[in-house]
């Protein structure tokens, strides 16, 4: 994944977020909506990215965390430690209501909020638009859905 370079105070493009996952673990789809919300809720642009993982050695290549992960312009909203065996795992979030397979809106909106430079869009009308990627092997298929 290419990383956007850090924005200068006053821009008002979009910011990127890319939700890492794999097809047989479902949770991204409770996380694209929740963060769906959020970034309505709080006008905020945003160009989504559902980009799928589909093997060991492409989780390794984009150290995967696990499914599903949200980087916002390159990092993870939900930083974890180094580690040196990135493969297909689900991830887990603790919640209010304990350990399960997405963040919650709360979760998100507060992380959102606390990313330097996110009140640039504030108030902003919030065009979304999502990209679905699919890796097979070094090639990457597209699809743009509004």
């Amino acid at each position: 994944m290419r990383e956007r370079e850090p924005e200068q105070h006053g821009d008002t493009t979009s910011m990127k977020v890319e939700i890492t996952h794999f097809d047989s673990y479902p949770t991204y789809r409770a996380t694209e909506n929740a963060l769906r919300q959020v970034l309505a809720e709080e006008g905020i642009q945003a160009d989504i990215e559902l980009v799928a993982v589909n093997s060991e050695e492409e989780a390794r290549r984009l150290r995967f965390p696990g499914s599903p992960t949200i980087r916002v312009d390159g990092r993870d909203l939900f930083p974890t430690p180094e580690r040196e065996d990135w493969r297909l795992v689900c991830r887990v979030y603790a919640t209010p209501e304990g350990l399960i397979g997405s963040p919650t809106a709360q979760m998100l909106k507060a992380a959102l909020l606390s990313k330097e430079g996110s009140s640039r869009t504030a108030g902003l009308e919030t065009p979304v638009r999502v990209r679905h990627i699919h890796y097979l092997g070094d090639e990457a298929v597209e699809q743009v859905t509004n």
